[in-house]
């Protein structure tokens, strides 16, 4: 990845694929934790919104942490909670201690996010947008390597217990080899005492309209995705009757065309433009939910999978490109801003199918997927208006500056 050497860039590379394995198995495992620790639909949803509440916790502190401490050591520590939440999941059979395992996990995957893809960003300056969307690719990679992974261990005699703790160890060798690495002095190094991070800037931020309809745009997203991933095997297996390789086939589907689908992006919306990209994404996405809400059989459903994976894949990182865009001197600040609201959403959204489950049927619950993606197209076509509306007044004021400076003769 650009200046950073094969070594290193492998290395990050690595840490994303597991950190996209990790945050995509529990979905195919879920029906074997819910039936070891006897949970209903809905304490079963609760612990994606642990595990989000870590994650929410890790991005908003993490970027003060990191300043403070440094990239480098923070990717480190948040490794190692991670490690002894997944060894928490895999070793103990007490349901607070499962609790507590996917709230350290939330906390390491914070890590990656705050920490070290801001660290490739940091040693691949000149090209930042590349090498941040390779290294995304690779998170792509592990999300759809990570449910045909927890499949197998399903499929197997084994305990679904395993999963998380082979990738226990796979964090642990990440962590030894990335602790082991030399960085240069002047990356990922703690900010310089002199400099601090500007409170009136933070502030002006949160209460900014433009950044608070993103916001909401990416909340209501990154729930909605955690609620595909999450709900989509429990759905084909109990609701279609789907043997567990097709549902873990639909995941996987669901993650590879997110996965392509962000190539195609990175050319398209720089052509359409971001605002209007993004509302097309969610215009796809409320078509492609329309066979989960009307439910006509398996092949229906793995068809919607993969059309809503290929429209939600440029949702996410446009959003991101639009944010820091609007604010080029506070793009670590928004960037932290943005992915809390979207953790947020990841937190509450499966909960909620769950809650809405057990008050009716899986299937019901899996009505919220269209419902969340209409939401997200109405906030997406509003986005647009006023990204309109800015443009158009910017070119009239450009234009009466011009008439202005024009000398009489």
């Amino acid at each position: 990845m650009g200046t950073m050497g094969w070594g290193l860039g492998a290395l990050c590379a690595a840490g994303f694929v597991i950190f996209g394995m990790t945050n995509t198995m529990t979905g195919p495992l879920l029906p074997s934790l819910r039936l070891d620790y006897q949970l209903s639909l809905s304490r079963a949803g609760s612990l994606f919104t642990v595990q989000f509440a870590g994650f929410i916790l890790s991005v908003l502190v993490g970027g003060v942490l990191a300043d403070t401490f440094g990239k480098r050591k923070f990717v480190v520590a948040t490794t190692a909670i991670l490690i002894c939440g997944l060894t928490l999941i895999g070793c103990f059979r007490n349901v607070w201690l499962l609790d507590l395992g996917f709230f350290a996990m939330g906390v390491g995957f914070g890590g990656f996010d705050a920490g070290l893809a801001p660290l490739v960003g940091d040693l691949n300056a000149h090209r930042r947008a590349f090498a941040l969307n390779l290294l995304h690719t690779f998170f792509g990679v592990g999300a759809l390597v990570g449910p045909l992974w927890a499949g197998y261990i399903v499929a197997g005699s084994v305990t679904w217990r395993y999963a998380y703790l082979a990738m226990a160890a796979c964090s642990l060798v990440f962590l030894l080899a990335f602790g082991a690495r030399r960085i240069a002095p002047r990356l990922g190094a703690p900010r310089p005492a002199g400099e601090k991070p500007s409170r009136e800037r933070l502030s002006s931020l949160a209460f900014d309209r433009r950044l608070m309809l993103l916001a909401g745009l990416v909340c209501v997203y990154v729930g909605v995705e955690s609620g595909v991933s999450a709900w989509v095997f429990s759905f084909l297996t109990a609701a279609l009757r789907a043997t567990r390789e097709v549902a873990t086939g639909a995941v996987s589907l669901f993650w590879a065309s997110l996965t392509l689908g962000r190539l195609v992006s990175a050319y398209v919306s720089e052509r359409l433009g971001h605002s209007s990209f993004i509302a097309c994404c969610c215009a796809g996405s409320v078509l492609a939910g329309l066979p989960l809400m009307m439910g006509p059989g398996v092949g229906a459903a793995l068809a919607s999978c993969v059309a809503l994976g290929f429209f939600f894949s440029g949702i996410f990182p446009t959003i991101m490109a639009q944010g820091t865009s609007l604010f080029p001197g506070s793009t670590g600040s928004v960037t932290g801003m943005l992915v809390a609201a979207g953790a947020a959403g990841g937190a509450v959204f499966p909960w909620l199918i769950g809650l809405v489950s057990d008050a009716f049927s899986l299937s019901t619950g899996m009505l919220l997927i269209p419902v969340g993606c209409g939401l997200m197209l109405a906030l997406s076509v509003v986005n647009a208006l006023s990204t309109s509306a800015r443009a158009a007044r910017r070119t009239e004021v450009c234009s009466r500056d011009r008439e202005s400076s024009t000398p009489i003769t």
